[in-house]
Parts: structure tokens; C-alpha cells; sequence
């Protein structure tokens, strides 16, 4: 309990959305429920707000396709559903119950079959239809549905998209509070959220974060680790103070992204290698000779390495990818294949007995970029662990673009 209250102390309540009832699951029988209860409030002149959580990716997104439907309950709903439209298509023109033998099968005449057994009258539907069009007729009603993916909501449907902007800013608005009341109220304590990618974190960040650390010993920092996309979900969703990769950041439009050092590429191989005997700089199709080992695509630099091969029409044979710099060495060390590494990975190599040889000639420069979210309002020492990882950015350079609208 005393957790809690520091922690609503610290941070506040929770950001709610109140509605008078929620609903969950976007099947047939929720979205029914939720079209009824507006259908109801209409008629009593009474507003009454409604959400429906779905569980899947859209509305209808986790139904069964196929299915015999009687229209009765859809013409108590909605009894002009022919005129809106409703995806009831193909009716029954007949039935056929079979006891099925070993050569031969044998019909059950119609009036020897229980009601329930007897489809005249019902419609042959896609279920997954029929409920996207009650989603469509909730919308209509004023029916907010958000839809999830897994355990991860993933959108609005479009009624909802509108508020939801809305709610964003304000959320956005309200942290930015909170962090500028700290700031003028001397707190130089608090936590820096970094979002970056293995490479990053073990190669490039450990000198920023030892300075960082000398200048701000009050603030806690966290570290996380992951693909470029995640990280960029993570500094949108407020995870992350700081998005640091060298793939993606800047196609975000709510990020705004700064270029903050180039680097290169690089080839590595054991002791010894015939690679290493070469009188002329390294080519393609030396490399292509061998297996290759380098990293996951869309990490590190990894688009620049294919378009190399493809534009010369070389082809490649790569063996093993990893996320990992020392991972991709320590197999090259193994002699499972040649190496191509990010440049500021080759000092590790030295620990495996492993020999760097210049590739800048073969494959483009890649951009490492520091990424914030447009509108956020940063704490004096963001700033100066943004300026301390690219010494060459301004703060007036990056205030000014964080209050660049989008076009």
C-alpha cells in the first residue's frame, strides 16, 4: 500500500477515459449489446457513452467465416437491415440432412427433421462480414471501438481516431508539465529513459554515460535494448526519453530525428586468412567467395550491405545473422564465415585474435540518429546527454525543432 501512495504521489493518478459502460470482445453479441444500449438511450433522450474493446487487429478479425444465419435476431436490431446494406446475400434454397452409409447415403425427408434442423427463410453468410458491418452500423451509433492486437492496443477505428489525438496531446501536454515543475524547482533527480540498439549501448554509450553520470549522479539512467522499430514505438509511447539507431528513427513523423556521427563498415577474419594477403583493396566478390556472418536485417546498417550485392549483381551467401556485434565475431572466430561488422565494433575483435580490413570503399556510410518525441518538453539534462552523444547539435537547434509542427 505505502508503494502505492508513493507512487501516485510521484506520478499522479492515471490518465482514464470514463465511459458509462464498456463492453469487451467485438463479436456479434458485444457489438449487438452496444448497438441496443445506444438504440435504448436514443429513444429515452438520454446520452450514454459506449466503448468496445476488440481484441483483434479489426472488427471481425477473429470470426469464423462461415455460417448459416437466421435473420431474426438482426431484424429486431435493426428492422430496415436490407436497405443499410447488411452482408445477408444468398438464402437457403434448400436442405439436405444425410445419413451417410458405406456406399450409399440415405435423405431424411424434410418433415421428419426438428425445427432447428430446417433453414428455410435463413441466409448463408461470411460471420466475419456480418460483424464488420455491425461494427460499421456501432460507429453510426456513436460507438467508440478500439482495437487491440494481442495484448497491445494498436488503434481506433475511426470515430475514436479523432478523440484519441486529442487525448495524446493532452497526455503529452500534461508530462510536459510535470517535467518543467520539476525543472524550475531545482530538481536535478529523476530517471533518463534511453531506448538504442545493442551496438549503441555497448560500443558508443559507455563513455556519453560515464560523463553523463560525473555531471548528473542524481539521475538514474535505463537502458533498453532492441530492434530500430521497437525503439522508436517506445520514445512515441513516452517509454523512452531518447531514441538512439542507425535504422528508421527518421521516418516517424511525430519523432524528430538529428544526424549525430557517420561510421562505417568493416570486414573481419581470423588470423591468417587468405583475405588478409590481398595486394588490392578488398572487393564484393572477394567477399562473396565466402560465407558470410553480419547482422539481422534492419539492424545495424544491414540495407546498406544487400543494396552493395545487389546493385554489382553479386550474390551472397550469408550464413548466420545476429543482433550482436560480439556474437557475429565470436562466430567468425570459430571460422564458421567473414565478418562484416560496424566499424566501432573492432576493437572486441581484438579479444577474439580477429583482423579488421577496411570496407568504407564497398558499402554506403550509415548514419547513427538521436531521436525525441515533436512537442516533448525536456529536462535540462536530456539536453546535455543529447549535446554530450553529438557534440556538433545546438540546444537552440533542437528546441526549435521539437516546436516544428508537421507539415
Amino acid at each position: 500500500m505505502t508503494e502505492t501512495i508513493d507512487l501516485l504521489a510521484q506520478y499522479g493518478p492515471r490518465e482514464a477515459m470514463e465511459y458509462d459502460v464498456v463492453v469487451v470482445g467485438g463479436g456479434p453479441a458485444g457489438l449487438s449489446a452496444a448497438i441496443k444500449l445506444k438504440q435504448l438511450a436514443a429513444e429515452a433522450g438520454k446520452e450514454v457513452n459506449v466503448c468496445v474493446l476488440e481484441k483483434g487487429s479489426e472488427v471481425g478479425a477473429h470470426i469464423l467465416s462461415g455460417a448459416v444465419m437466421d435473420p431474426q435476431a438482426i431484424s429486431e436490431l435493426f428492422p430496415d437491415w436490407k436497405e443499410r446494406g447488411a452482408p445477408l446475400n444468398t438464402p437457403v434454397t434448400e436442405d439436405r440432412f444425410l445419413f451417410l452409409g458405406a456406399s450409399k447415403a440415405l435423405k431424411t425427408p424434410a418433415w421428419a427433421l426438428p425445427a432447428c434442423f430446417q433453414n428455410h427463410g435463413n441466409y448463408i453468410v461470411s460471420l466475419a462480414n456480418v460483424t464488420r458491418w455491425l461494427g460499421q452500423q456501432a460507429e453510426q451509433l456513436g460507438v467508440e471501438i478500439f482495437e487491440r492486437n494481442g495484448k497491445r492496443l494498436i488503434g481506433l477505428t475511426e470515430p475514436g481516431k479523432g478523440i484519441l489525438h486529442i487525448v495524446e496531446r493532452l497526455l503529452l501536454e500534461a508530462e510536459n508539465l510535470r517535467q518543467a515543475s520539476q525543472e524550475y524547482a531545482g530538481e536535478q533527480s529523476g530517471t533518463l529513459s534511453i531506448a538504442t540498439t545493442h551496438t549503441q549501448a555497448r560500443y558508443v554509450l559507455p563513455r556519453v554515460v560515464q560523463a553523463f553520470r560525473a555531471a548528473f549522479p542524481q539521475v538514474r539512467i535505463a537502458l533498453q535494448q532492441s530492434a530500430p522499430e521497437h525503439i522508436a514505438e517506445w520514445v512515441l509511447s513516452g517509454k523512452a526519453d531518447i531514441g538512439i539507431a542507425t535504422e528508421g528513427l527518421s521516418q516517424f513523423k511525430d519523432l524528430v530525428s538529428f544526424p549525430c556521427y557517420t561510421w562505417s563498415h568493416v570486414v573481419v577474419v581470423p588470423q591468417g586468412h587468405p583475405l588478409l594477403k590481398l595486394t588490392q583493396p578488398v572487393s564484393l566478390a572477394d567477399l562473396a567467395a565466402y560465407s558470410l556472418i553480419t547482422y539481422d536485417v534492419g539492424f545495424t546498417g544491414r540495407g546498406h550491405i544487400d543494396d552493395a550485392f545487389r546493385s554489382a549483381g553479386i550474390e551472397k551467401d550469408i550464413v548466420l545473422t545476429a543482433m550482436d556485434s560480439d556474437v557475429i565475431q565470436q562466430y567468425v572466430a570459430l571460422g564458421l564465415g567473414v565478418g562484416i561488422v560496424a566499424s566501432m565494433a573492432i576493437e572486441q575483435g581484438k579479444h577474439h585474435g580477429l583482423e579488421a580490413i577496411e570496407a568504407a570503399h564497398l558499402f554506403k556510410p550509415n548514419i547513427t540518429r538521436l531521436a525525441v518525441r515533436r512537442g516533448a518538453y525536456l529536462r535540462a539534462y536530456t539536453y546535455d546527454f543529447i549535446l554530450q552523444f553529438a557534440p556538433d547539435l545546438k540546444r537552440a537547434d533542437i528546441v526549435a525543432a521539437l516546436n516544428e509542427p508537421t507539415s
